[in-house]
């Protein structure tokens, strides 16, 4: 399991709620391969929980059950 540094200041980050100890909304960035705080999310975020970052809101296709 990789640990992630907090992209907004020291504290845990919580991979259930995907938001810091704070509760700062935060997403992955495979690119940076990090986190980072309040990026544009992925339109699955709500449906499955996705953690990734989308390049603009709601973007990528949601999943249907």
């Amino acid at each position: 399991m990789r640990v992630f540094s907090n992209p907004v200041g020291s504290g845990s980050l919580w991979f259930d709620n995907l938001a810091t100890a704070d509760g700062i909304p935060v997403a992955y960035d495979p690119q940076a391969r990090a986190f980072v705080p309040m990026p544009p999310f992925c339109i699955n975020r709500d449906i499955i929980g996705c953690n990734w970052i989308a390049p603009k809101e709601g973007a990528f296709v949601a999943l249907v059950p």
